[in-house]
């Protein structure tokens, strides 16, 4: 039982190292579990969609090129043919859009759109009533292959994506819709200029992209975390565009998670690449927005997942605690606690004297080779002024005990040993007087040197004291004065001043 008890103060300390040890590990698990999960959904959002938006800005950029020709007369000149020739490079260098129409005012269209490894041109004209539709089907070697004709009452100016061409430089996007003559759904953006004839026209031309091409993006040769990833239309409705969850793009608990994240999302002011958090269905979904499009018809491509799809792996590698680990750090804790209490460091610490009885200690043994003192802060008791002599007398005395063997500086007593305070110094209270012995300081030895000083205001009858008591410093301390500075020494109860070359010798001297 006696032995018992004198092993109580060393087993609570052991016991709260291991609690230490077990919060630690349990608080990095919770932490790394969440930045994992917000890299992941970041890294899905800059890599997996890289493609997208360039794809988005690249098909743009096709349609400000075709207005550019249009408008400069050099798209409609020759005919059909000639513009067929001039369209069909384009769309076999960018293969993820589907087709291509221009349209005018007056009801003419030219179509061109892709069939397996041909390209059809169709030129739609109106004949009163009826249309005449011409068909053209071109081999990659741009060399007709076949030619057929039909009839019906189409008119390009009904089409939606001719109605929501707007004006001007803006690119506009339709919603999904059946696209002209595949009828696969699908997206088209479209952008609209005036030809610069003797009798204008207004032209549009549109991109169509169906969504199984926006597919082939997001699943292009890449193995992904299970995440959804959507379409947000200026309108906020949205389009699930990949399949790669567990349920199924578009099952009930997805649509309704992108609803919920989306009216997050809104309540946020439509941050993009901020990260936003719900629970759902006693799920965390965790998602990312990103902007596609330019100009005033803006859209978003959100990124979503659940919490435990992404970061589930983490459960069963991170949560348990290691027993290796649990092991050495009982052991070191012990191993700790030994030698703790075989050199006299555990619960056997010889206690600091308070600063009050080092304080008269150092008033009893008065100056000399580790003490000194200094009647005030910096008034200079002769004129009654501040001065900028007095400071640097008594941070040229810190320097010296720096540099020696340490010792202590008291500011507030005269060289008489009696304390005189410091009411001389004016300072509105004793946390402005040592703020500014400290920024003095740090001015004019270093910041560096501060765990080799220990400040204090000690308080008396006859009034505060501020006591520097210092160590010897691990490397040479230097005044700064200006642009100068200067090495200082203890000799005896002055401070003396050391040239260069005795600075050398006394470096080298206290080496050896």
């Amino acid at each position: 039982m006696k032995n018992a008890k004198r092993l109580i103060p060393y087993i609570f300390p052991l016991l709260g190292f291991i609690l230490i040890i077990l919060v630690m590990n349990g608080y990095q698990f919770f932490k790394l579990k969440r930045d994992v999960n917000d890299n992941l959904i970041q890294e899905i959002g800059e890599v997996e969609l890289r493609e997208l938006k360039m794809f988005f800005s690249d098909a743009e950029e096709m349609l400000l090129l075709i207005r550019d020709w249009g408008r400069n007369d050099v798209l409609l000149r020759n005919g059909p043919v000639s513009l067929h020739k001039k369209l069909i490079p384009l769309l076999d260098r960018q293969q993820l859009i589907s087709g291509l129409s221009i349209a005018s005012e007056k009801g003419e269209e030219y179509l061109l759109y892709r069939n397996d490894a041909h390209f059809i041109a169709r030129h739609s004209v109106l004949q009163g009533q009826e249309t005449l539709q011409s068909y053209t089907e071109w081999d990659e070697n741009i060399l007709i292959t076949g030619e057929w004709q039909a009839k019906n009452s189409y008119d390009p100016r009904n089409s939606r994506w001719y109605a929501g061409s707007g004006s001007g430089d803006k690119v506009q996007w339709t919603g999904v819709y059946p696209l002209p003559e595949t009828m696969t759904p699908g997206l088209t953006s479209s952008i609209s200029w005036v030809t610069q004839e003797d009798k204008p026209l207004h032209m549009v031309c549109a991109l169509h992209v169906s969504l199984d091409r926006i597919e082939k993006i997001l699943s292009r040769g890449r193995d992904k975390p299970q995440s959804l990833i959507f379409l947000v239309r200026p309108d906020e409705s949205f389009l699930l565009l990949n399949r790669n969850t567990t349920s199924g793009s578009g099952s009930t608990g997805d649509a309704e998670a992108v609803q919920n994240l989306i009216g997050k999302w809104r309540e946020m002011q439509h941050p993009i690449r901020k990260l936003v958090r719900i629970g759902n269905e006693k799920q965390r979904w965790i998602a990312t927005f990103y902007e596609v499009g330019q100009n005033d018809n803006l859209s978003w491509v959100g990124v979503a997942a659940r919490n435990g799809e992404l970061v589930g792996w983490l459960d069963k590698s991170l949560f348990s605690l290691d027993l290796v680990e649990l092991v050495v750090a009982v052991g070191g804790g012990i191993l700790i606690l030994f030698f703790m209490k075989r050199s006299g460091l555990l619960f056997h610490r010889k206690e600091k004297k308070n600063a009050k009885a080092r304080l008269n200690d150092y008033l009893l043994r008065g100056e000399g080779g580790t003490v000194e003192f200094k009647s005030t802060v910096r008034v200079n008791l002769k004129t009654g002024k501040l001065g900028k002599e007095i400071e640097l007398a008594w941070l040229k005395a810190v320097v010296a005990l720096l540099n020696s063997d340490g010792g202590s500086l008291l500011l507030g007593v005269n060289d008489s040993g009696e304390v005189c305070g410091l009411d001389m110094d004016n300072f509105d209270n004793t946390d402005r007087c040592l703020l500014h012995v400290k920024n003095l300081l740090n001015q004019h030895i270093g910041a560096e040197y501060s765990p080799f000083i220990d400040i204090s205001i000690v308080t008396q009858e006859k009034g505060d004291v501020v006591m520097l008591e210092c160590l010897k410093a691990a490397s040479p301390v230097f005044l700064k004065i200006g642009s100068n500075e200067e090495f200082y020494i203890r000799s005896g109860p002055s401070s003396v001043k050391l040239s260069p070359s005795q600075i050398v010798n006394f470096v080298q001297q206290q080496k050896k």
